[in-house]
């Protein structure tokens, strides 16, 4: 069955996209997936769109290889070695024995990974049931993310971002309890602020400014690390 990818080119100051039709084995249904695997028409930096017939990418060994996919179902990675991999708007992948510098799900649900290793992964608004299955992972960097578990996957550095709407969902009790101490404890000062002469309150106006933001900063920074604390106790 004839399958297109695509690549991007600069013949010109513009950057252009190349659409390259293959022959390939396969139909594209689940039994009988679309098989792409190297050969000389195939380019080292290639990507996938706009499509959801079943399509299995398989046995590219060359750290040079770059695969995206964008905006398609069903597709599967098997048995390569890439430099980068990246997922995005693309429900129902599997990765199975892949190794890559760089793994980036973004907008994606419905995601395994198993037996692979990557250098850095990052995972961005995807909150539906991504898993990680016997990985080895150097790096990782999550934001706006949810639903993302692990199991026997060990994860050398983990980095996490929370948005504020996430952080109030997550920690409601905590979040009411220091924004309320805060302000209480502002109002307290701002006062005995007003009850000072000119002079001393241009210098304790910046040290109310700073000791606010200083609370702020130990509360976020608190969050990360009990995520990060909770990440560890699911991979050990």
């Amino acid at each position: 069955m004839k399958y297109t990818v695509y690549r991007w080119y600069t013949p010109v100051k513009t950057p252009q996209i190349e659409a390259i039709e293959l022959e390939c084995k396969g139909i594209g249904t689940e039994e009988n997936p679309i098989i792409i695997e190297p050969s000389v028409k195939i380019p080292q930096i290639f990507f996938l769109k706009g499509s959801d017939i079943h399509i299995l990418i398989k046995n590219f060994n060359s750290n040079k290889n770059r695969i995206s996919i964008n905006s398609c179902k069903n597709v599967n990675f098997e048995d390569c070695i890439l430099k980068s991999c990246i997922l995005n708007h693309s429900p129902n992948t599997n990765i199975r024995n892949v190794s890559a510098d760089y793994l980036k799900i973004s907008y994606c649900s419905y995601t395994d990974v198993k037996d692979s290793v990557f250098k850095r992964v990052k995972i961005q608004n995807s909150t539906l049931h991504i898993s990680f299955l016997n990985c080895t992972i150097n790096r990782i960097r999550k934001s706006y993310t949810r639903g993302i578990n692990f199991e026997n996957t060990k994860i050398l550095k983990l980095y996490t971002y929370k948005s504020i709407k996430y952080i109030f969902s997550d920690y409601k009790l905590a979040f009411i309890t220091i924004i309320s101490v805060t302000i209480g404890i502002l109002i307290f000062f701002l006062v005995f602020f007003y009850s000072l002469p000119m002079g001393k309150k241009v210098v304790i106006y910046p040290i109310l400014l700073l000791g606010g933001l200083i609370i702020l900063m130990i509360f976020l920074k608190y969050m990360s690390w009990r995520e990060r604390k909770k990440f560890r106790s699911k991979t050990e």
